[in-house]
């Protein structure tokens, strides 16, 4: 028999009321039963019949129908159109349960066109943790909060397959991602991304009640929507009057249970702290509210975790009324226990203030809202009267579940099956805790055979995938069928670690695996985000001192810079010397003043203006008492650096930003002003540690007293719930904001007092520069600041902060500097010893990371004998580079994918009979297998490697080289080309009082290799002779030159990093404009320059190599040079080598 006959039989006979009823479901049960038979496809005959007896029992013959066709829709994919004759019911579960995924009834029409709307975030993408490690004590780690296994792909199809009458779009609210499954070429789905609906500066946001707070803002969504989560999924066909009551069409709320809040028990949940287990409280405080607003006898049921419907526009009103207490939603960035659950606040707001007759002029309930002014709502609305129905547990009893993914495997597996079989639950979720990687396989398989149905809109080869993925999973289960059950899955004494033990859910386990290791392949992530990629190549190609900046930067020239000098010692002085040199040098931009804050000291004044009087840029140094800016009750210690630090913005003449630094830091190359402040609204970039421990944070109560009573005071103001990471700061430069001291010295009055007036006291101690990042981070560095201060502390009762009336920054926000910026732009407490030129450390970073910025620390040691290594600050800040390096010549080997080449060009070099020679290697991002061949010469130390992280040419590559080169001369070399051995030997024993030395250089590309084959060479030949007037018309070329290191230092010649221009020549013309003294060597050694020019850190070049070279018995003599006995061997096949038997 048909399933449809069955359906129309029982119709028919429902309604009837009459001892013969028991007789008919006996008699239709045996039909049912062979029907089963007949449909079986997954052997579950005794759950079905089973089902089928208790359901005779209970005499309800609707619930019947429902339970087995709906069961055998899940298990048999049944799409089944029944209502084509819509009948017109009185009750909402008439029309529940009645429904069969057909047309909608006549009075339905109207929710078609519905907006569904899911908020949607990928918590593995670097470019979400990255931005959220900012506000996040600098983590990056995945939480399950924000981890995404796919859910929302299911979710929507569970959508598409059980509300088939559903033809409106589908809003996905994201921030900035989309989902890498996703076609969004289909025009039914919308992506909207945060920063287009919410507020500026309220973004970004990692709580869903902020986010939830402003989804009336999504362009062209409609009056009514329904709001999904992505771990929410439809278990079988739900008609509208499932959302909608049936007369009004008013939305419902559906309610769990009844909570009675106990105090102890909120309390006892706030100094737990934990993050993860807060909603208790969360449920307390939005309690709180409704009643103030509502019902002081409102009674509070936990919401189920369901589909809600939001009307749009009453979402507006809902933020005025509640501005005051939404300002903790907005102000703190993350879940937080003392923030009220905005979800459940709206839907009660729905619910009570529309019941006043003169909504929305008015509104209802029986607290603070009657009070409001009323709100104006659109014009153009099509909806009149607004209501909404509470509806309790007992009223959809079984319809609505909740689930959890956790680390208990069996629990998961009987989760899965109670949805798999109980096809009245029509909504439930699953609420991710595992940290197992099996319990995402077992979770992920379920998915994939549970909604198996790919959507209009997913890409091709992810459906593909997993179709084939799917087939592998059937076949198991087929197997497992057809051996009646092979795995004892279902035992309910069955262990996790038995389950995992068993063959077939091990293998599937092993297959899904795999599956998602493929998925996963589509789009290979990354581990550095797309802004630290921008802002690292900003950074590194900031190398023009002439470089102008943009107008929008103008403003950056005349900021101060802060010195707090506290050291009258000789090796301190010129320590603070060389780092004002580094600004002036490095920073070329930079204009405005240097303020020097010293203790009264008439000898250590004179001191400093006596070292710096000479100075060009001594007229932007500033020298400045603490005296002057230090309150007079401290007066008596206004040498201390921290009472110091707090009245920093007393210097007359300070800039509104300014950036404070001390005598070990040190800039060495040019630095672009994004090395401070963000490049968009120039928020300063604080340099801040790893987050410590809870052990690390409690040992600093004995390790470093000040920063622990820093840290407490800081927990006290805003809340233990709020600072959950406790950040050493680097000794890098700090910028600051002028304006913050003040608000900070009002909020912490009277600790900082004690702490300054016992300053001898350890246990007083604090460090305001602390409490002042920590203000910006906390309290300003949200929308609503100054009028409101974030924090859930004792801040709360302080006074609202007063800030200065002439400020011109409205908005005080913050930006870290981040994980790889840091790394790759600078170098932080460098030991300073005797040899620090010799460092391996810091010559490995540098040359690895084109390092900008350096700080250093003083050993023991040093301060002791009061020395310091001149050499190495010098070879940076001096015109001339001092070297106390016995290299001769520095040779630079920039090499784009040259691998097949690489070796040939090392062994010329190292076989050189120049001796005292260093070959400094520049892979300029080879993806080839460059980098493990230069693996084998790491330990040489004749050899320096740089391997630079992205493709930046030939010109930035050897201008990175010529950087770190040690040298007296330096040389250049391609890495297909070769060079005689006593190349450079004859060069440097030709050097003495020259600039430049040329030599010979052979186109091999030419039949014969006789310079007179290079026109340039010709000219060069004809223009050096040993008549002075002639020698500045002479040259060569850069290959078959060796450049002195301090000439080009001292006249600043660099290579253009410009890509497609003439970087040989511009450099070379740049170098001879300078008048160097020039000295052509004798015929002594040759450079072979090839034409093939691919490998030379230029990813455009032609893969083409010399057929026509080495003739004259040139080719042995490179074959017996270079050992090229190998076939496979690119040389040994260029030269057309034929292998002979001895």
């Amino acid at each position: 028999m048909k399933i449809e006959k069955i359906e129309m039989f029982y119709n028919i006979y429902a309604s009837k009321n009459n001892k013969n009823n028991l007789i008919l479901i006996s008699i239709l049960s045996g039909v049912l039963f062979i029907s089963v038979i007949y449909l079986n496809c997954i052997n579950k005959q005794k759950v079905f019949y089973g089902k089928i007896e208790n359901l005779l029992r209970e005499n309800h013959k609707s619930i019947l129908i429902n339970n087995t066709i709906k069961n055998d829709i899940i298990s048999n994919d049944i799409n089944l159109n029944l209502n084509s004759e819509a009948l017109k019911y009185e009750k909402d579960d008439d029309y529940i349960l009645n429904y069969k995924g057909g047309e909608l009834e006549p009075e339905w029409e109207w929710v078609k066109n519905i907006s569904i709307l899911y908020t949607w975030v990928d918590g593995s993408d670097i470019d979400f943790l990255e931005e959220k490690s900012k506000y996040n004590g600098g983590e990056r780690d995945i939480n399950s909060r924000f981890r995404s296994a796919d859910e929302l792909r299911y979710s929507i199809r569970s959508v598409e397959k059980y509300l088939p009458w559903h033809e409106g779009n589908i809003y996905i609210l994201t921030a900035q991602q989309i989902p890498q499954w996703l076609n969004t070429t289909n025009s039914k789905i919308k992506m909207v991304y945060h920063k287009d609906v919410i507020p500026k500066h309220v973004t970004p946001t990692y709580d869903s009640g902020a986010i939830e707070l402003y989804l009336d803002k999504i362009p062209g969504i409609t009056e009514q929507f329904l709001f999904f989560n992505d771990d929410v999924f439809l278990n079988n066909y739900v008609h509208p009057a499932f959302f909608f009551t049936t007369k009004e069409h008013y939305p419902k709320i559906y309610l769990e249970r009844l909570v009675k809040f106990n105090k102890k028990m909120v309390h006892k949940e706030l100094n737990r702290n934990d993050i993860n287990n807060n909603f208790y409280s969360i449920s307390y405080h939005t309690d709180l509210i409704i009643k103030k607003y509502f019902d002081p006898k409102f009674k509070y049921y936990y919401l189920e975790h369901t589909v809600h419907v939001f009307y749009r526009d009453l979402m507006e009103p809902f933020r005025q009324l509640f501005e005051n207490e939404l300002n903790v939603v907005i102000s703190d960035r993350f879940r937080n226990p003392y923030k009220p659950h905005t979800l459940y606040l709206f839907l009660m707001f729905q619910h009570y203030a529309t019941k006043h007759p003169e909504f929305p002029h008015k509104f209802g309930g029986q607290g603070k809202a009657k009070d409001f002014k009323g709100y104006e709502l659109p014009k153009d609305r099509t909806i009149q009267k607004y209501s909404s129905v509470l509806n309790y547990p007992k009223e959809h009893e079984g319809r609505i579940k909740f689930g959890r993914i956790n680390d208990n495997l069996k629990a998961n597996q009987d989760e899965m099956i109670f949805f798999k079989t109980h096809s009245e639950v029509l909504v439930y979720n699953f609420n991710d805790r595992y940290t197992k990687d099996e319990a995402l396989y077992q979770f992920s398989e379920y998915m994939i055979t549970r909604y198996p149905w790919p959507c209009s809109f997913e890409k091709k080869e992810y459906v593909e995938l997993e179709n084939f993925i799917l087939s592998k999973i059937k076949e198991i289960e087929e197997f497992e069928t057809e051996n009646n059950g092979l795995d004892d899955n279902n035992n309910e004494t069955i262990s996790t670690e038995e389950l995992l033990n068993q063959p077939l859910f091990k293998h599937k386990n092993e297959i899904v695996k795999e599956y998602l290791h493929l998925k996963d392949s589509f789009s290979v992530p990354n581990q550095m985000s797309t802004r630290e990629k921008e802002e690292i190549e900003s950074l590194q190609n900031y190398s023009d001192e002439n470089e102008t900046l943009g107008k929008e930067w103008k403003w950056i020239e005349n900021i101060s810079m802060v010195y707090i000098f506290d050291k009258n010692k000789d090796m301190e002085i010129r320590k603070l010397k060389y780092s004002i040199q580094s600004l002036i040098k490095y920073l070329p931009w930079f204009k405005g003043k240097i303020f020097i804050i010293i203790a009264p000291n008439e000898m250590l004044v004179n001191n400093l203006k006596s070292s710096f009087k000479d100075e060009d840029y001594f007229n932007q140094i500033e020298i400045l008492t603490s005296d002057k800016i230090v309150p007079d009750c401290y007066k008596d210690n206004n040498n201390d650096t921290h009472i110091i630090e707090m009245y920093l913005d007393k210097i007359p003449g300070l800039s509104e930003r300014f950036i404070y630094l001390n005598q070990n830091h040190f800039f060495i190359k040019n630095t672009h002003p994004r090395f401070f402040f963000s490049n968009d609204e120039f928020f300063p970039k604080y340099n801040l540690k790893p987050s410590l421990s809870s052990r690390e944070m409690r040992n600093q109560r004995r390790n470093d007293r000040a920063f622990y009573n820093t840290f407490k005071l800081i927990e006290d103001y805003y809340g233990r719930s709020y600072i959950h990471h406790w950040r050493f700061l680097k000794n890098a430069p700090c910028p600051l904001y002028r304006d913050l001291f003040e608000p900070v010295r009002q909020t912490f009055k009277n600790p900082l007092h004690k702490s300054f007036i016992n300053n001898k006291k350890a246990v007083d101690s604090l460090l305001p520069l602390y409490l002042v990042i920590n203000y910006n981070i906390y309290a300003t560095a949200q929308v609503n600041y100054p009028d409101y201060v974030g924090g859930y502390g004792t801040i709360k009762n302080a006074k609202a902060p007063v800030l200065n009336a002439e400020r011109t920054i409205e908005y005080y926000g913050f930006e870290e500097t981040s994980l790889f910026v840091d790394k790759n732009t600078m170098i932080t407490d460098l030991p300073l010893t005797d040899n620090l030129c010799k460092h391996n450390e810091f010559n490995r970073r540098i040359a690895r990371d084109n390092i900008l910025f350096l700080s250093i620390y003083s050993t023991s040691e040093i301060e002791n004998n009061e020395s310091l290594d001149i050499y190495y600050l010098s070879t940076y800040f001096d015109d001339e580079c001092v070297s106390s390096s016995n290299t001769k010549v520095s040779v630079i080997l920039p090499t784009y994918n040259g691998a097949e080449y690489l070796e040939h060009g090392i062994k010329a070099i190292l076989d050189q009979t120049l001796k005292e020679i260093e070959l400094i290697i520049i892979n300029d991002a080879s993806t080839d297998n460059t980098t493990e061949i230069l693996t084998k010469y790491e330990n040489d130390n004749r050899i320096t490697i740089v391997n630079l992280q992205n493709n930046g040419g030939i010109g930035r590559g050897r201008n990175i080289g010529m950087e770190i080169a040690k040298g007296e001369f330096i040389g250049f070399m391609d890495v297909d080309d070769f060079v005689d051995e006593k190349f450079f030997e004859n060069l440097y024993k030709n050097s003495k009082n020259q600039d430049v030395v040329v030599g010979y250089l052979a186109d091999c590309i030419s039949v014969s290799y006789h310079c007179a084959h290079n026109k340039e060479q010709v000219d060069y030949d004809d223009n050096m002779i040993h008549k002075k007037k002639n020698r500045r018309k002479a040259y060569g070329f850069v290959y078959n030159s060796i450049w002195r290191k301090s000439f080009l230092s001292k006249k600043k010649i660099k290579f253009s990093i410009k890509r497609g221009i003439l970087e040989d020549k511009l450099f070379r013309n740049e170098c001879y404009r300078q008048k160097p003294r020039i000295f052509k060597v004798p015929d002594e050694g040759i450079y072979y320059y090839y034409e093939r020019r691919i490998g030379s850190a230029n990813p455009n070049n032609k893969n083409e190599w010399l057929h026509t070279v080495f003739e004259k018995g040139e080719k042995e003599k490179i074959i017996n040079k270079y050992r090229v006995d190998d076939p496979n061997d690119t040389l040994f096949k260029t030269l057309n080598i034929t292998q002979t038997k001895d």
